[in-house]
């Protein structure tokens, strides 16, 4: 491992997943933490960010769990139809929005032009993604969202599917530690889905979370907190701490803990069938992070349309890679 693990350089893409392996092993999210050659940490957790649904409400209404884009959006129609919002989101500052617009990005551009945009060596003005914005926008006048999402915590979003007022949400399986078991609430009513992006290969948004240290320690320092790195990440020792550690873990082999049935699926899935994309706000420098969340947002609103809105984030993609030749 590098001994040179720290904080990234600010504005670049610290957990990229472009031209890795479908499938995550040890190795892989290792790779996720790297930058330019560098380690910048020793990835400790991966965070899949999908759609969940209520399986009491699904039950409900007859539905079954969508495995197509065009399943989904024939059961967001028959929630709607019964009174039931489809997909709770909580807009405010913009990176719960940000998980559905990517995913429409992921279906229409699909993976390679998705990590080449991430890479700013697509278009963002291109067809695909305009067709990805202009889905937004249809989701918001057809009432998928809740009302006002655009002004709703983050955190007021999943009580709508503990209310039953809502029956999806696009988040990760911290939701079962943080807010299911400690509600006292069947994790198992809350199942994760691939999201149907109706690509290949099968990917999901996602991220991984390290352990860092500092590069201006000592040299005998640094090399007691790899060592100390290196252990904690091995199954053995992961294992033994899944209390502390959470997961899904980073480390190949790991089981989550009885009673966890979402990280159980998610640590089956990244050990299998399913890749990860990473979310806008990880992949691209804050600059154009802000722009995306502008132009996003606006479309929502109504604002801008989604060819404006495209527009206007190539044009501060054009105004970054100027400035930095």
């Amino acid at each position: 491992m590098d001994s040179t693990a720290a904080c990234p350089p600010k504005g670049s893409r610290r957990t990229r997943f472009n031209r890795r392996k479908n499938n995550l092993t040890r190795q892989d999210s290792l790779e996720l933490a790297r930058h330019n050659g560098k380690l910048y940490g020793v990835p400790i957790w991966v965070r899949p960010m999908t759609i969940f649904y209520k399986k009491s409400i699904f039950d409900k209404y007859g539905l079954t769990a969508p495995t197509t884009f065009d399943e989904l959006e024939k059961v967001c129609e028959t929630l709607k139809s019964k009174g039931i919002i489809p997909v709770a989101v909580g807009g405010k500052f913009s990176w719960m929005t940000m998980r559905s617009t990517d995913f429409f990005v992921e279906h229409f551009a699909g993976p390679a032009m998705h990590d080449k945009l991430f890479a700013l060596e697509a278009s963002y003005n291109s067809p695909e993604v305009i067709k990805a914005f202009a889905k937004l926008k249809e989701w918001v006048t057809k009432g998928y969202f809740n009302e006002g999402f655009i002004s709703l915590d983050p955190a007021q979003a999943l009580p709508l599917l503990q209310q039953d007022k809502a029956a999806m949400i696009f988040q990760g399986p911290w939701i079962e530690d943080q807010n299911i078991i400690p509600a006292k609430e069947d994790p198992n009513n809350y199942v994760p889905i691939i999201a149907p992006a109706d690509q290949k290969p099968v990917r999901v948004s996602g991220f991984q979370e390290q352990v860092q240290f500092w590069t201006k320690a000592k040299p005998d320092q640094q090399k007691a907190a790899l060592l100390f790195a290196s252990f904690m990440s091995t199954p053995e020792v992961a294992q033994r701490n899944i209390g502390a550690f959470g997961s899904p873990s980073a480390v190949v082999g790991f089981q989550p803990p009885e009673g966890h049935p979402i990280a159980a699926q998610m640590a089956k899935w990244l050990q299998g069938e399913v890749g990860l994309y990473l979310p806008t706000d990880q992949a691209l420098p804050q600059e154009l992070v802000n722009a995306f969340f502008q132009a996003q947002d606006s479309v929502v609103l109504g604002t801008l349309t989604p060819e404006a809105a495209c527009a206007q984030i190539q044009k501060a993609v054009d105004q970054y890679k100027a400035q930095h030749k």
